[in-house]
């Protein structure tokens, strides 16, 4: 860089001691000047400027020092709009450098096609404004209009510049048109009467415009020339009047902007209304009907206007708009369609500080937009901004009262997914899609049915197989067609996801119902997933042994001592008159209770059943002894001790419920539950206090027969209350597991407690969310 500047420079003039940096010097030499002009940079506070240094030392410019002194002088005292900004000047002995706004001549832009054809009639509306100013309200005449003195700022903006020759005809003193016109090279636009009788010609009584206006028609006439386009129709009768010979006939500047609004007119256009609009666009931004106004006219006109002029010149406005004002959603999005043209370095720097703190917003039309778009900005979202300011405020949209928001909460997920850090995935988010799928909208329960189907490739590997099996099996009871359609195409489509086992025992029984739904639909997507499942599950069970060890069954087996009896003063064998004893025998009878090792429950998907009695059909072989199991009672009562687990979460955290029936088992309501194999069971009834989190179904009891109901000495069959059971629960890894125990009244009919379970509990939306 510098190499470059110091080569630069000795090119220039420009030194080692210049204030300036030169980055880039710009050639036109099919129009030659007496300035030399680069891009550079102020070496004091590294502003982008545009210099334009005359150097008194070449041959050509001698005695042409006055133009450049009268270009630096009109720079400072002309500030109009649509005037190139003056930054500094620095003269030297040599020298004259003039610093400027960032700009570039237009005919750089015009040769390198870089111009839009449809933003010419906005910029010439621009110069035209500019000129009408400079010749009513400054008195004076430019006199050097052409390609070279009119620029391109960096927001696209047309301004004029080439003050070498300007001069008020008001003051005397100020003769540089008349005295020095000949002298600017290049300045071939020069009147007819001009280039007739000289620039003396100018001081007579010819209107103040005559010269300005036949060298704007010779500048029309010339862009569209490069262009190599004809001049537009609509302007083309005022192009032809700007450059009359007689230059009483030229139309003044006021005229031209007056005839070219009207209806129809050339000026007429949405880019000049809204360039127009600009000096009031924050009255109009907060104002419902001249907002609406006003954002329809930016979509017509972005067309014709330059991309640079709408991002820096009218998304800051509709910025502060959003942030201060009452901008809506309608600015909102507006300004996110402003952001798809923009680089992502600029996008990053102006719209994404402005997104994030709209999602903290209490309007809830903006929210919306935001997920509604947020596919477009999602990307130029910093990972660690998401997860820390975006995820926590966008969350909240789940929990909405407006189901508007929580469906699109739930929709917007899928974009933002592989972002999310651990934490918010497979904690946070994951409780909040919970409640979600148990939704009274059932369009919100079948959305995030799909938006688990599409996130499960994301899920933790621990989370994912008892999320999605949960998740689903419950979306496959969903009364809404929709939902249970979501529910198979998602197993469809994630059935490399479980593991064989989880196949053949959780997932072909939960969808074997859907092949008899009452949609028809729903019945051939249940037919096409089963027929997936069944060939993971028949291509894993092909990789197993072919045999293995068979014991003859032909063998009698030896019998072991695996039951206890209660009341050791009397031992019978496991009739089905001890085992209906069990369930409703009294504590001082004479006969024998056996109990099983385990009372029946559901076990880590295992299940445990009671001995089978003396007077149903035994399926065993003839000669066969069946074994009974070892009871877990140690004393010689018939009560049954509570039921404990073996985890540190249990204790102090039993909590009482009491309701007029028992609610089923919670099973795979709870998402992710897993049930412990391994659990000691400790049966006690005469605490009725402890109380417990969820119950689970007891066994099926044989057919009692009138003869064995003469062991109770009744002729009506024990009342077995379930409402007495007595549990505490607790579990190992998520809190889900469960288990009942049963406190039995032999020999008396009790009436079944009411239970009440709390609403925490009974909501099947805290379970499968709580542990990840």
């Amino acid at each position: 860089m510098n190499f470059l500047s110091s080569t630069l420079g000795s090119l220039t003039g420009v030194t080692s001691a210049s204030p300036f940096v030169i980055l880039e010097r710009i050639d036109l030499p099919e129009y030659p000047s007496i300035w030399v002009i680069s891009q550079a940079t102020r070496r004091s506070d590294g502003i982008k400027c545009t210099v334009f240094e005359f150097d008194a030392r070449l041959p050509a410019n001698r005695g042409r020092l006055p133009l450049a002194r009268n270009m630096a002088k009109k720079l400072k005292t002309l500030r109009f709009p649509g005037v190139v900004k003056i930054i500094d000047v620095v003269e030297t002995d040599t020298s004259l450098i003039v610093a400027t706004e960032r700009v570039t001549p237009l005919y750089r832009l015009l040769e390198d096609k870089t111009l839009k054809s449809e933003s010419i009639t906005w910029g010439l509306y621009s110069i035209v404004s500019c000129l009408k100013l400079i010749n009513i309200e400054a008195s004076s005449i430019h006199g050097n209009i052409n390609v070279t003195s009119v620029f391109i700022t960096e927001s696209g903006d047309w301004k004029i510049g080439g003050f070498e020759v300007l001069t008020n005809t008001k003051d005397p003193s100020d003769s540089c048109v008349y005295t020095y016109g000949g002298l600017v090279p290049g300045n071939t636009n020069a009147p007819p009467e001009v280039a007739k009788s000289g620039w003396q010609i100018l001081q007579n009584t010819q209107p103040i415009n005559a010269c300005d206006s036949w060298q704007l028609g010779a500048l029309i006439a010339n862009i569209f020339n490069i262009l190599g386009k004809p001049v537009p129709t609509k302007l083309l009768a005022n192009q032809r009047k700007l450059v009359a010979n007689n230059p009483r006939l030229r139309p003044s500047f006021q005229q031209l902007l007056e005839q070219g609004r009207v209806p129809g007119g050339f000026f007429n256009t949405a880019a000049i209304e809204v360039t127009e609009s600009l000096a009031s666009i924050t009255i109009f931004l907060q104002q419902a009907d001249q907002r609406e106004r006003f954002l329809h006219l930016l979509e017509s006109a972005k067309s014709e206007l330059p991309s640079s002029f709408i991002e820096r010149e009218i998304l800051p406005e509709l910025i502060k708009s959003l942030e201060y004002g009452e901008g809506g959603s309608e600015v909102l999005a507006t300004t996110l369609d402003i952001g798809q043209e923009m680089t992502d370095e600029a996008y990053k720097a102006s719209l994404v500080p402005t997104i994030v703190k709209m999602y903290a917003s209490p309007n809830r039309g903006i929210r919306i937009k935001l997920l509604e778009s947020l596919p477009s900005y999602i990307n130029n979202i910093d990972k660690r901004l998401l997860n820390d300011k975006v995820f926590v405020n966008l969350v909240s949209g789940f929990s909405d009262t407006e189901p508007a928001l929580r469906e699109m909460t739930v929709r917007s997920i899928i974009h933002l997914v592989h972002m999310l850090n651990d934490r918010n995935l497979n904690n946070d988010l994951l409780r909040y899609l919970a409640k979600t799928q148990n939704d009274p909208e059932p369009g919100i329960r079948t959305n995030t049915t799909i938006c688990l189907g599409k996130i499960s490739q994301y899920l933790s590997s621990g989370t994912r197989t008892g999320v999605l099996t949960t998740a689903f099996a419950r979306a496959l009871k969903d009364p809404f067609v929709y939902s249970r359609l979501a529910a198979l195409k998602a197993l469809s489509a994630n059935a490399e996801i479980f593991s064989p086992q989880d196949c053949a025992s959780k997932l072909v029984s939960a969808i074997l119902p859907s092949i008899i739904d009452k949609d028809k639909t729903v019945r051939e997507e249940a037919k096409a997933c089963f027929s997936i499942y069944m060939e993971r599950i028949e291509e894993y069970a092909s990789t197993l042994p072919d045999s293995t060890e068979v014991t003859d069954l032909t063998q009698e087996p030896v019998a072991m001592d695996t039951t206890e009896t209660i009341n050791s003063k009397n031992t019978k064998s496991n009739t089905s008159e001890n085992v209906f004893g069990y369930w409703g025998g009294s504590g001082d009878t004479d006969d024998a209770v056996v109990v099983p090792a385990r009372p029946s429950a559901v076990i880590g998907g295992e299940i445990d059943r009671f001995p089978t009695p003396a007077s149903i059909p035994s399926m065993a072989p003839s000669g066969t002894v069946t074994p009974a199991r070892q009871s877990p009672l140690n004393d010689s009562n018939t009560r049954l001790s509570s039921l404990s687990l073996n985890n540190e979460r249990a204790a102090g955290n039993a909590k009482t419920h009491t309701s007029t029936e028992v609610i089923p088992p919670a099973g795979d309501d709870e998402w992710g539950a897993g049930w412990g194999d391994d659990e000691e069971l400790v049966i006690d009834s005469d605490d009725d206090s402890k109380t417990t989190d969820a119950f689970v179904d007891q066994p099926s009891f044989p057919v009692v027969t009138k003869p064995e109901l003469k062991r109770f000495g009744s002729t009506k069959p024990p009342v077995v209350s379930r409402a007495s059971s007595t549990i505490s629960a607790s579990s190992a890894n998520s809190g889900n597991k469960k288990l009942g125990s049963l406190n039995l009244k032999g020999g008396k009919s009790v009436q079944r407690k009411k239970l009440e379970l709390s609403a925490v509990d009974v909501q099947a939306d805290d379970g499968w969310g709580d542990s990840w």
